[in-house]
């Protein structure tokens, strides 16, 4: 009994790890396009 506490306790720990992990690096990805939407909107305020 107290070995499968354990295990259950052990899935819910990764499970909440893994999801930690993914929020992470999603967020990641938008900086990155803002950053190129801005310089594409400034190179077209100096074309002009």
């Amino acid at each position: 009994m107290h070995t499968k506490r354990i295990s259950m306790a052990a899935a819910v720990a990764l499970a909440l790890g893994v999801s930690a992990a993914q929020a992470q690096t999603t967020m990641g990805t938008k900086p990155s396009v803002d950053r190129a939407q801005k310089k594409a909107d400034r190179d077209k305020i100096e074309a002009d």
